[in-house]
Formats: C-alpha cells, structure tokens, sequence
C-alpha cells in the first residue's frame, strides 16, 4: 500500500481515533490518545518491523474496535489490541 494512499485514507476515515505507523514512528491522525500508548504503539510496529500501517478505532455498540490496515501480523495486532485495552489513561479519552 503505498504511503499516499494509505495517509490519504488515514485522513479521510471516519473513525474517532486514526494512528498511522510510517518507518517506524506513530502519528496520530485524528483523536485523543496518551502519549504513552502511542509510545507503546511505536515499539511493537519496531519490534515487528512495521514499515506502514494505518489502526483506526471505533465504538460500535459502546466497545472499542480496533482495525488495521497494510500489513500487521497476527501477533501485532493482539499486542497492539492489548496495550490498547490495559491503559488505564485511555479510559479518559473520548473515542
């Protein structure tokens, strides 16, 4: 997925939250998130070696929902859903 491409769709999601993970640093897109998920976020894409990638969170039906976009392994995904469910700094935001 190119970086265009994936900013452009980074930009125009409706998602609350949009975090986009380009050479190994995280952006925050759109929302509110700690500075200390976003760090969290930066050391699995590394420890995965995560070139790009784009996490959107949403709240169907009150639960957060995390989606990914370019490629996540399985097991990022699960680390990146766990950092995003055990901050308690999160349950401030308003996603």
């Amino acid at each position: 997925m190119g970086r265009r491409f994936l900013r452009l769709r980074a930009n125009l999601s409706t998602a609350p939250v949009v975090i986009l993970i380009r050479d190994g640093k995280t952006v925050l897109v759109k929302g509110s998130v700690s500075a200390s998920i976003l760090a969290a976020f930066r050391d699995i894409s590394r420890a995965h070696r995560i070139d790009q990638a784009m996490i959107t969170v949403r709240r169907p039906g009150g639960s957060d929902v995390l989606g990914f976009s370019g490629d996540v392994p399985d097991a990022a995904r699960q680390r990146f859903r766990n950092i995003w469910f055990s901050f308690p700094q999160r349950k401030a935001m308003k996603v």
